[in-house]
């Protein structure tokens, strides 16, 4: 696949495995009486193939990014526009309106906007762009840029820094974390010492510079290698993760592992010391492009886009949700597989959905919402919206929120979902909409389930 490219179907083709059997716990399914609705179908000019979770501010409005396109309608070109940040906010009428607040440049400011948004305390921006800068061959290799609101009510984008990809990484996918001083953590998928990904931190500095420091440098192995998701913070300001290879190899793994959740910890000698939480194994999980998430107990709750059952999904399993909790005494974490994902008779996966993407999210009550990117109904298998609650009995039960059809209503969604106050689901889908538009595929769409 392009490596600047990322879609549900692109990530399927990814690694070879080997065929193994697994006995995986089985979640009851259900569909709820929900309805989905559009609130914006991207057309091209305003951005194409929404990805990264939307988040909000304290008034309600949402922001996210659009991989590609912006001023132009067609395809991304060598120099020029390639993806968006855009605001949705409430309208009087009770609509919904999209601002474009920054349009990329491949040629000057970075392209490829993956992995979201994050929102500082002073309503500030950050992100990361795959590509960025110049398309000399020392640079190109990404960014993070900041958006700052003007007193005018502009915003202004400013890159933060800059990757080389020796040693401080390149291609960075993931969502920023900013912790209570202003430094920003993230990952880069690829480079490095060896070329298989790092652990970053921007620190604020002088005349407004920003100093990057390499906290882990990945290498293929025990440790992990490749972080397609990023970082986040516990109280003490240990930083937690996961990695899309290394790990346990052999068997259904390969060579090259089925991925790890990792936790690293500030050192008073300098380096961050790096602990694997968890090597999946491939009937536990196996690809977590997905990231972790916290719940009010410090219990870690993710996502792999394959393993679980592996007798559907081509033999690589449809995916599984998992729990991580630290063991009694400290220093060992236990995983829990919630929820696997199961194959349809097709052999894609079923009517429940498969190969999640990114990391549920949890309500005030413990119940995970998600969505996966595939499965659902035939002929589009173009995933699903789901909600995860646990039963009285033990176990937790499925329920699908919305199918997606690769219609009007969107389809493929790559990224999380977001709850408002109210208990509706926010979130976009990479393609869908209007489908004139993109080839016919649609741009993309944002949509609200109301339970």
């Amino acid at each position: 696949m392009e490596v600047n490219k990322v879609t549900a179907r692109s990530v399927r083709r990814g690694k070879a495995f080997v065929l193994a059997s697994a006995v995986i716990l089985a979640s009851l399914l259900t569909r709820a009486d929900a309805k989905e609705k559009v609130i914006h179908s991207f057309t091209g000019t305003d951005g194409a193939q929404p990805i990264g979770e939307l988040i909000a501010d304290s008034s309600g409005n949402f922001y996210g990014v659009a991989q590609t396109n912006g001023t132009t309608s067609g395809p991304c070109p060598a120099t020029g526009s390639c993806g968006t940040v855009f605001k949705l906010s409430k309208t009087k009428a009770g609509g919904w309106q999209t601002k474009v607040l920054h349009t990329f440049d491949c040629g000057k400011d970075g392209c490829d906007p993956l992995g979201g948004l994050t929102l500082d305390a002073s309503g500030n921006l950050y992100g990361t762009t795959y590509l960025g800068g110049s398309l000399t061959t020392a640079k190109n290799k990404g960014v993070v840029y900041q958006l700052a609101q003007t007193a005018g009510g502009k915003w202004k984008y400013k890159i933060l820094y800059s990757f080389l990809g020796l040693p401080d990484g390149q291609h960075p996918r993931s969502k920023l974390v900013v912790d209570a001083t202003g430094n920003l953590y993230g990952t880069t998928e690829s480079g490095g010492t060896f070329t298989a990904g790092t652990v970053f931190e921007l620190s604020p500095g002088a005349s407004g510079t920003w100093l990057e420091t390499v906290l882990d440098d990945f290498a293929i192995g025990s440790g992990g290698a490749l972080p397609n998701a990023g970082v986040v913070l516990d109280k003490s300001g240990n930083l937690y993760g996961t990695t899309v290879s290394g790990g346990h190899t052999g068997g259904h793994c390969g060579s090259l592992g089925c991925g790890v959740v990792y936790e690293l910890t500030p050192s008073t000698l300098g380096p961050w010391i790096e602990t694997v939480l968890h090597s999946f194994s491939g009937a536990d999980g196996d690809s977590p492009y997905a990231g972790v998430k916290f719940d009010a107990a410090g219990n870690l709750f993710g996502a792999t886009y394959t393993g679980g059952d592996l007798s559907g999904c081509g033999g690589n399993g449809c995916g599984v949700l998992y729990e991580l909790t630290p063991n009694a005494g400290g220093g060992s974490w236990s995983e829990t597989i919630l929820h696997s994902f199961h194959p349809g008779g097709s052999g894609f996966a079923g009517p429940g959905g498969g190969n999640p993407y990114s990391a549920p999210t949890l309500d005030a009550a413990g119940n995970l919402y998600g969505a996966a990117a595939a499965g659902g109904h035939a002929p589009a298998y173009s995933g699903v919206v789901f909600k995860l609650s646990p039963s009285a009995g033990g176990g937790w039960k499925e329920t699908v929120l919305h199918t997606f059809s690769a219609s009007t209503d969107g389809g493929e969604p790559l990224s999380g979902v977001t709850l408002d106050a109210a208990g509706d689901v926010f979130g976009t889908a990479y393609l869908g909409g209007i489908l004139t538009d993109c080839f016919g595929n649609g741009c993309g769409v944002v949509y609200e389930i109301t339970p």
